[in-house]
């Protein structure tokens, strides 16, 4: 939904194939169909790949299923998460735990299963939505806004651990409020 889900339109008129995952397969059915009827794409450039960022042990299956399908990964776009909206004095532990896991931990396993095959190939770009929120925190957002500065960090040292490897690239994008269900799903 949101920012993934145009994305995955505007790609799909770049004629670019596209790996669709998020948890809800009904929803990845919809987004497929809508890339098929106004993009340029054939059923066979698309991948439905249900995928709950939360479920660490899974991300290492699905990256071989991608790579299976397509035979390589040229670009991953991190772009699953959610947000909150309470004081911390009235949030939950629970909660701060919640969003760091999907945000930054779901992320970072994620990326660490795709990186090794772009270190074999020595080419593929990472981008990374984040959020302002992840440079400048704002109030009742905390958790959120912790997760956010938590991938900043995670990708700046990757950037510079990786300086042998030019051909990998990483893009960091810091949307501002954006109009989309993340507020809603807070």
């Amino acid at each position: 939904s949101g920012i993934g889900e145009e994305l995955a339109f505007q790609l799909s008129k770049l004629g670019v194939s596209l790996v669709l995952s998020a948890r809800r397969a009904q929803e990845l059915e919809r987004v497929k169909r809508r890339c098929l009827e106004n993009g340029n794409l054939k059923e066979k450039d698309i991948l439905v790949l249900p995928l709950d960022l939360t479920d660490t042990s899974s991300h290492e299956a699905a990256t071989k299923a991608v790579l299976q399908e397509f035979g390589k990964i040229d670009i991953l776009v991190n772009n699953g998460g959610r947000s909150q909206r309470s004081l911390v004095l009235e949030t939950n532990l629970d909660v701060f735990k919640e969003l760091i896991n999907l945000n930054y931990i779901g992320t970072v396993s994620l990326t660490k299963c795709v990186l090794p095959h772009m270190i074999e190939r020595k080419q593929g770009k990472i981008v990374t939505v984040n959020s302002i929120a992840g440079i400048a925190s704002v109030s009742l957002s905390s958790g959120y806004c912790a997760s956010k500065h938590a991938l900043r960090g995670f990708f700046n040292a990757l950037h510079s651990e990786l300086g042998q490897y030019p051909g990998i690239t990483f893009c960091n994008v810091y949307p501002g409020p954006v109009q989309s269900d993340i507020v809603k799903n807070a």
